[in-house]
């Protein structure tokens, strides 16, 4: 997939890049579907807490898995696909190493922070220093 100028000068001059429909409807729906199914096998754990940094919250959630890849095939899979690879190419060059991926469910109403939708990040790191990318989507 061919980014843009625009959007390689967004991902220089503002450290990300906005891509919609990246992903076709297919691919989200597979996403989802493994998203409910991480959830349903209790693999998030709610990192909230009651404002004091140690009491966890029973009333706001922000539930999380890191590392992702040892829970998910189709996740640990995806940062390796053809067009994530040919984008993060064209970002930050011709070598970059897979560093880590994780997931944050901010439920709607009741998530901690900001109340978004679900994102899967992973993280990419260049060869030289200080070149990376974070890929982020929202599920």
């Amino acid at each position: 997939m061919q980014l843009t100028t625009q959007q390689v000068k967004q991902f220089n001059r503002d450290g990300h890049a906005i891509y919609n429909g990246f992903f076709n409807t297919l691919e989200v729906a597979a996403m989802q579907a493994e998203l409910k199914r991480l959830v349903d096998d209790g693999k998030l754990r709610n990192v909230a807490t009651d404002r004091d940094g140690t009491t966890h919250s029973k009333t706001v959630f922000n539930l999380q898995i890191c590392p992702l890849s040892p829970h998910s095939d189709l996740f640990r899979a995806l940062p390796f696909s053809g067009k994530v690879r040919e984008t993060v190419r064209q970002l930050i060059g011709e070598e970059f190493v897979f560093q880590l991926d994780l997931i944050f469910l901010k439920p709607a109403q009741s998530g901690g922070g900001t109340k978004t939708t679900p994102t899967l990040t992973s993280r990419i790191l260049g060869k030289e220093q200080g070149c990376g990318s974070h890929c982020m989507m929202q599920l």
